[in-house]
Order: C-alpha cells, then structure tokens, then sequence
C-alpha cells in the first residue's frame, strides 16, 4: 500500500519507477472516490491528479472501460535479448 501511495502522490518519474519494478500489467484508479479525490487534492501536482486531469505518458496505454474507473495498460520497455511479441 505505501508503493501505491507513493505513486500516486508523487511524480510520474517516481510512478514510472515504482509501477515497472512492481512488474505490474494494468494501472487502474476510479475518480471520485474519497482516496483518489485526496490524492487528487492533496497532491495537484502529483501522478494520479495528473492522469485524472486527462495527462498522457508513453509508458502506460489507455484502457477503454465501462464505469467510471480508469485502466490503462503497462507498457514494459524490451529486456536486452528479446524481441517483441
């Protein structure tokens, strides 16, 4: 929990670092909860307050979802000796 808070409240370096080490797939968020809006609030200059104002970032891709959750994909850089799929 403290990887994800800080996150999303600091900045999207420190997101990109954090989010690639934990090997995860998938970065999701749902604007308007009471987490995110403290995010968002407390931390304006901070990676989820960034993402939820609509900011875009080479390394994550844009999920199309239903509801009001965002989901974008994790986009891995290559690993030195292999190809892409």
């Amino acid at each position: 929990m403290e990887q994800v808070l800080t996150a999303f409240t600091g900045s999207p370096e420190r997101a990109r670092e954090i989010v690639m080490a934990s090997g995860a797939s998938y970065l999701a968020g749902c604007p308007g909860l009471s987490e995110t809006e403290i995010y968002r609030r407390d931390f304006p200059e901070g990676f989820w307050a960034r993402l939820q104002a609509g900011e875009r970032f080479d390394w994550l891709q844009p999920v199309p979802v239903r509801g009001p959750a965002l989901v974008w994909r994790v986009i891995q850089p290559l690993r030195e000796g292999r190809s892409a799929p």
